[in-house]
């Protein structure tokens, strides 16, 4: 199956902000992490996504099960799921994310 090169680079970024989430479960168990923070960690390991694109995200990660999101006025909050656990772990495969060489 062939990829396009946007298809790889979302994927690549949605798994780099599961990852995020999964690194913050892991200090804090239950930890809900604000959608603009992702998008300033995106920004910082070199990605350059806009914060509407990291909601989009978001957004497919709940839908795939991976993470759950609540809203705190106009602040948009996400933690994994154990679904999530499980795929940033490397333990599922889930189709629309790529971990190669994701830290």
């Amino acid at each position: 199956m062939t990829i396009s090169f946007a298809g790889f680079i979302t994927a690549r970024r949605r798994a780099c902000i599961l990852a995020a989430l999964a690194d913050a479960d892991r200090t804090a168990p239950g930890t809900q992490v604000a959608c603009d923070l992702l998008h300033k960690y995106c920004l910082a390991i070199g990605m350059r996504p806009t914060l509407h694109t990291v909601e989009q995200d978001i957004v497919w990660l709940a839908e795939q099960h991976l993470a759950e999101t609540s809203r705190l006025n106009e602040l948009l909050l996400v933690r994994i799921t154990q679904h999530g656990r499980e795929a940033a772990a490397r333990r599922v495969q889930v189709a629309g994310l790529d971990f190669s060489e994701v830290v």
